[in-house]
């Protein structure tokens, strides 16, 4: 996992249970909603923001991990750092690029082989979103083209994961708790603004929607809020803390509550064309699931986290990366045309043989690797 699992306290094993098992679940809500929108379910059609999910969700977790390191060592083995996200997250990979590649022209119909090949590079280089930037088109949902077209989002967070931790050093390196904190918390602030912003101008008569979609600034916005989130409370994922008051509590499950709301909105009824989104909303969004993220964290057994640790929800999160991974060349096979199944049949079909691939992938691969 991108956590590490707390020691469990005596006095309350119930409120760590639900904590930690209610991150699993955001990851799978978030694997769910992007399932269910690249499955053209109607009513999911603004599914595609589980990906912003994904990236607060990392942005505060691999934060948190790296402050945690900072506090206890004064140091940050940022080989070690490096080494295990890519053993996390790469031999999966490598197995699907070998794969998209040796069937390209099952898996790949609208693609000639170069094309392909340039695609399987970028993608195993980390920078496939900014070939897509330029490849793909004009539009949020566009033609399924690329059985790679999905690696967008890993990439970023391939780059995040790169350029991130030696950013956090240079400003908490050598500082007290509180100050190493404070520092990456502006840091983070201020480049989740800036990017938020590059969004807003990246789109517009002269720019069309993929360049602010795909590009690794304009995205950023996400990761980074996380890691301001992380800044103010990661430090409770690790270690024993006091609780804090019942007001508190109270007031952040409220608030979370209220933000787990929106984003089920959001879900249903996001739209999907136009510069609405890029406008602040991705922004919004990131903040809708840090305070999730929150609650989580400080009122651990109010009603949503309560939901999102339920067994079905925790064990699609747990096998959310596979399912990620796979379910959309999946999707580019399993069609009306070479089925001749539609309606619920051919969504059941998909569902079904993306969950098998998944869940294949991370017990013979992702957990051997892990």
């Amino acid at each position: 996992m991108l956590w590490t699992r707390a020691p469990s306290r005596t006095s309350a094993p119930p409120v760590r249970t639900l904590r930690h098992t209610g991150l699993d679940g955001v990851r799978g809500v978030a694997v769910l909603a992007v399932l269910l929108f690249h499955t053209d379910v109607a009513w999911a059609r603004g599914g595609y923001l589980g990906v912003d999910v994904f990236f607060v969700l990392s942005g505060f977790l691999i934060t948190s991990l790296l402050l945690a390191e900072l506090d206890r060592t004064e140091r940050i083995n940022l080989r070690r750092f490096w080494a295990r996200r890519a053993t996390r997250l790469l031999p999966s990979l490598l197995l699907l690029v070998a794969l998209g590649v040796a069937f390209g022209s099952f898996v790949a119909p609208f693609e000639s082989a170069h094309e392909l090949r340039d695609d399987a590079v970028a993608t195993l280089a980390q920078v496939v979103n900014w070939r897509f930037v330029d490849t793909i088109g004009h539009s949020l949902v566009g033609l399924a083209r690329s059985p790679f077209q999905h690696c967008w989002s890993l990439a970023i967070e391939m780059q995040f994961y790169l350029l991130w931790p030696p950013l956090l050093l240079l400003v908490a390196y050598r500082r007290a708790h509180n100050q190493r904190r404070r520092n990456v918390g502006l840091l983070a602030g201020a480049l989740a603004l800036a990017s938020a912003v590059a969004m807003a101008a990246l789109v517009g008569p002269s720019w069309h929607t993929q360049r602010a979609y795909y590009g690794t600034d304009t995205r950023a916005q996400a990761l980074l809020v996380g890691a301001v989130l992380a800044a103010i409370i990661g430090h409770r994922l690790h270690g024993d803390h006091p609780p804090l008051s019942s007001l508190t509590r109270v007031g952040m499950s409220a608030v979370g509550t209220a933000a787990a709301v929106g984003l089920l909105l959001a879900f249903v009824a996001a739209p999907t064309s136009g510069h609405t989104m890029f406008e602040g909303w991705y922004l919004a969004i990131a903040i809708a699931v840090a305070l999730v993220l929150a609650q989580l964290v400080i009122a651990p057994a109010s009603v949503v986290p309560t939901l999102l640790a339920t067994r079905p929800i925790v064990a699609l999160g747990r096998i959310s990366y596979s399912l990620y991974l796979w379910h959309w060349p999946l999707l580019i096979v399993i069609t009306q045309e070479r089925t001749g199944l539609s309606g619920v049949s051919l969504f059941t079909a998909r569902v079904a043989a993306s969950l098998a691939a998944a869940c294949i992938s991370y017990f013979a691969i992702e957990r051997r690797f892990r």
